[in-house]
């Protein structure tokens, strides 16, 4: 993987202007100082979301948004819709249009690499967001996945410590393949660390997708209703996984705990 400087996603407007100067398509500094940056004025960015099923999608491009229009870059928005064929076939459209620069929320960390190949190829300089890609580009917007598994990680052995007995945990991931279904198992699992054996993990897919994972809970809870927490990648997965559990009365014996911190 490469040491790509990770910035946070409200700088997503100087991301761009850094980018953009360090391909030469704007001269200069960048900065955000105003709120119409003149650097950005007459260039168009294109977007691809991995998803707007995804309610923390759906606020990440809310927030896109926002910032776009406080500094006055325009935008051109795709959405892959959890399918990374889409998200290659959306980036080739974005190229022929003729984008300055692409916002590449990207789905999978070996199905997305070929649409990053194709703006390098085009000249075009990429932006990841949200999830990184270890492919060609130019800087990275986001937030720390094994960080947020180590939370969720640390959360459990808390709770393991409390009980002072191993505890059987619902553990639902999210979309294989995807940078958080990675690297939040990754950081929870080395949170864990020689402790782990008193955990029974017991993994479902869901996919970050709350209906998801409101059926897999409930298909759980119905097969054996004897859990001490549910876990998930993800806060539409646990919100999903949370109705369940208020359906079936289990909200004194089982706590819930998932990561995002969607509004």
């Amino acid at each position: 993987m490469s040491s790509t400087p990770r910035i946070h996603w409200r700088s997503l407007p100087l991301a761009v202007g850094l980018a953009l100067a360090a391909s030469g398509i704007v001269g200069g500094s960048v900065g955000l100082a105003q709120e119409s940056d003149p650097a950005l004025a007459d260039k168009v960015a294109g977007v691809d979301y991995l998803g707007l099923q995804h309610d923390f999608i759906v606020a990440l491009k809310n927030a896109v948004d926002a910032e776009a229009t406080e500094h006055g870059l325009a935008l051109v928005e795709t959405d892959a819709k959890g399918d990374p064929a889409t998200q290659i076939a959306n980036v080739e459209q974005l190229i022929t249009q003729g984008v300055d620069v692409i916002l590449f929320n990207g789905l999978d960390q070996e199905a997305s690499v070929p649409a990053l190949e194709a703006a390098e190829a085009a000249g075009i300089p990429v932006v990841l967001f949200n999830t990184f890609i270890d492919g060609p580009h130019a800087t990275w917007v986001g937030s720390e996945n094994v960080q947020s598994g180590e939370i969720l990680g640390g959360f459990l052995l808390r709770e393991q410590e409390a009980a002072g007995e191993p505890l059987r945990v619902l553990y639902i991931r999210g979309i294989p393949g995807h940078p958080a279904y990675l690297e939040r198992d990754e950081g929870l699992k080395a949170a864990l660390g020689d402790q782990i054996g008193n955990f029974e993990l017991v993994e479902r897919v869901a996919n970050f997708d709350r209906e998801e994972a409101l059926r897999v809970t409930e298909e759980a809870l119905t097969a054996d209703p004897n859990y001490d927490i549910i876990a998930a990648q993800n806060d539409s997965m646990i919100l999903g996984a949370l109705q369940a559990v208020r359906e079936q009365g289990l909200l004194d014996s089982i706590r819930t705990i998932g990561v995002d911190g969607i509004p």
